[in-house]
């Protein structure tokens, strides 16, 4: 999908293309060989669909806002500028606009994938740990040929897989693992600079990461630092929480 270790404004329209074909793929194979309907991946519109996917977008505000400020506190971040500060506000507003729109395709496409078709399946084939477990190593490697990927970025993809299918299982429903993944990458990216599972993108602001690679997850970004466990069980308790 996105390679060089940059996702750029002009990769919507490769996203847009993954959305389609992705879309169309998952609903011949739920057709065809499931006898399933695609909206009963978790796809179907209801009263709770747009409250869950607005949740799950601030509750992932909320988990990165406390990453940043932790890191930022214990001096591991160093702010440096605003994006406005050398770039054309209005063009600022249109790149965060386009990047809202990029994460919302990759957070789409994923979910469809890992937490609508390949967990849901092997749940039907095996039993729900063992799908879960399954589905969450699978979305991890599927982060392989990001750039600065190792061991760390492994386990930490792999708890936010189990983070995701959590969300998945108290709601039986895609639309709040979208939510949080689609804010999980926009204000991890967008918003607070952080490199995106190895990617460098547009963002607001501008800041440089002198903490341990351990902790912070260096160049992969937080997914690769102990400090995504701490959130992502926060982040699970507030799930249970709302549901």
């Amino acid at each position: 999908s996105i390679v060089g270790g940059t996702l750029r404004s002009d990769n919507l329209v490769l996203i847009a293309f993954e959305v389609i074909v992705i879309t169309c793929a998952t609903w011949i194979a739920r057709r065809f060989f499931d006898r399933r309907s695609f909206r009963g991946l978790g796809l179907n519109l209801n009263q709770s669909t747009w409250l869950d996917f607005i949740v799950g977008f601030l509750l992932s505000a909320f988990l990165f806002s406390l990453i940043y400020i932790t890191t930022s506190i214990m001096g591991w971040t160093q702010f440096q500028s605003w994006a406005w500060e050398s770039d054309n506000f209005v063009h600022v507003i249109s790149k965060t606009a386009v990047m809202f729109l990029v994460f919302l395709g990759v957070a789409y496409r994923e979910e469809l994938i890992s937490r609508g078709y390949h967990l849901q399946n092997l749940e039907q084939g095996s039993n729900l740990p063992l799908a879960v477990i399954i589905s969450s190593l699978i979305f991890s490697t599927l982060h392989l040929s990001n750039p600065n990927f190792n061991w760390m970025a492994v386990i930490g993809l792999l708890a936010a897989g189990l983070f995701l299918a959590y969300a998945y299982i108290r709601t039986k429903s895609l639309w709040l693992p979208i939510g949080l993944h689609l804010g999980w990458n926009f204000f991890e990216g967008t918003i607070f600079g952080f490199p995106v599972s190895g990617m460098n993108n547009f963002s607001l602001i501008q800041q440089q990461i002198h903490g341990p690679v351990l902790i912070t997850g260096g160049e992969f970004g937080p997914e690769a630092g102990l400090l995504i466990f701490p959130t992502l069980l926060l982040g699970a308790y507030l799930i249970r929480f709302y549901t």
